[in-house]
């Protein structure tokens, strides 16, 4: 025993020691380079929605998962297999110094020791190349990865966009006091009392009650005015209590309408409560992009859309300034350019409509 442990440090510096290192570095960088690919996967697969992780992780790994376990605990395993590894190198390591201090006089274990130093400093400047290949084409898959689930997020939000812009939505609500006062801003209860903004088409619903249970006079009057534009439009209201009734807001201005209550009569101790309800496209656009800002699409979303950069710009149906006009586009509408043709660009919304505009109204998304 005695003898063993004084050949030990020679042994560890021996060639053949030497070799067992290599051996055991090159399956130490291995499975750490698999470990750190697992953990990498790990952090990524996370990112992922809870469907797509199985499919992108086969894709990543160039495998098929067992069906009886998850994409995570698949990872946990491969970690655990590489870790394994890793402690099989550290004692094969180990195991080769005992074996070659029994086998190999001290002298000859010096004389082969400056050759092998040599051959593992150039097998572990080879190693270090691998293992910055293999971190870039884990980096690269990854990127792949994602780009695709990405892509199909959009395609999945633009296909269920126009159906959901079809359907009438309650989008703001509030209740106004009439107290005399003969112009009174509408506010928005459903947006921190800021002033409440229309679009035509809006389906304008109030419900009329007495606060103190007087009815109006006949004579009373209390219109809805509308400013669109720097264009005025009043609509009188109904102001039987306790009952409801609709307006529709009239006009084909893609801007924001205000709305002020016109009290002619100074009338005071009516309440209303007022619901509006929209299919407009243009609020449709708007949580479009707020879908698109305030998510992980936000990146996708900037590679594959434009933005238009001036307010009024006219959607044509040919590619020329005779084009028949479809509509005009509000400033920050996202499109999609799917050709582009002597300076002009065929666009498509969001809610599937397409048609030409001048490029050079479309800008990158800010």
């Amino acid at each position: 025993m005695e003898d063993l442990l004084r050949s030990i440090p020679a042994a560890a510096s021996s060639p053949y020691a030497l070799a067992a290192y290599a051996m055991a570095t090159i399956v130490f960088l291995f499975a750490g380079t698999r470990l750190r690919m697992a953990k990498l996967l790990a952090a990524r697969i996370e990112t992922l929605p809870q469907a797509e992780r199985r499919r992108a992780l086969e894709i990543a790994a160039d495998t098929i998962l067992p069906t009886q376990i998850s994409p995570e605990q698949w990872i946990r395993l491969r970690r655990l297999q590489w870790t394994f590894m890793l402690l099989a190198a550290i004692l094969l390591a180990a195991v080769a110094v005992i074996v070659i201090a029994l086998l190999n006089p001290v002298s000859k274990v010096e004389s082969e020791l400056s050759g092998l130093n040599r051959a593992a400093r150039a097998t572990q400047d080879r190693l270090q190349k691998v293992d910055e290949g293999l971190k870039q084409k884990v980096d690269q898959s990854t990127e792949r990865i994602v780009g695709t689930v990405q892509d199909a997020a959009l395609a999945s939000l633009e296909t269920m966009f126009p159906l959901a812009v079809r359907i009438d939505r309650d989008v703001d609500g509030t209740i106004m006091h009439l107290d005399g006062s003969p112009r009174q801003r509408v506010v928005s209860y459903d947006n921190n009392l800021k002033p409440m903004t229309l679009h035509w088409g809006d389906r304008f619903h109030y419900f009329v009650f007495s606060e103190r249970g007087s009815v109006p006079a006949p004579s009373a009057s209390v219109l809805l005015e509308i400013v669109a534009n720097g264009n005025v439009t009043r609509l009188p209201l109904v102001l039987d209590p306790f009952t409801e009734h609709e307006l529709r807001i009239p006009g084909s201005s893609p801007h924001d309408i205000d709305a002020f209550l016109v009290n002619v009569t100074g009338l005071s101790g009516i309440s209303l409560k007022i619901t509006v309800y929209s299919a407009d496209r243009e609020r449709g656009r708007q949580q479009f992009r707020e879908a698109l800002m305030n998510t992980t699409l936000s990146s996708a979303a900037r590679r594959t859309y434009r933005e238009v950069k001036s307010d009024g710009a006219r959607l044509r149906a040919s590619p020329e300034s005779a084009g028949l006009v479809l509509r005009s586009l509000r400033v920050g509408t996202y499109v999609r350019v799917t050709n582009e043709e002597s300076g002009w660009c065929h666009i498509r919304l969001p809610e599937g409509r397409e048609g030409w505009v001048k490029c050079d109204l479309l800008g990158d998304i800010t």
